[in-house]
């Protein structure tokens, strides 16, 4: 089986579905709240690759938990 996902489709092996979707619908929020907080506080890529900006240990740590 396959559910859709924010950001495509994916098995369900992959994910733990929620009985409630009230339930589901907080912990998306959470979970996209905690990535975008995260996404937000590295440098733009384009600096990265032009080796103007680098990802920190601490940012390498905090994107692996995510």
């Amino acid at each position: 089986m396959v559910v859709a996902t924010p950001r495509g489709r994916a098995p369900t092996a992959d994910y733990e579905i929620p009985d409630d979707p009230i339930e589901a619908q907080r912990a998306y929020g959470e979970a996209d709240a905690a990535v975008q907080e995260m996404t937000d506080a590295l440098s733009p890529s384009t600096a990265i690759v032009a080796g103007e900006a680098e990802i920190t240990d601490k940012q390498r740590q905090r994107l692996a938990e995510v």
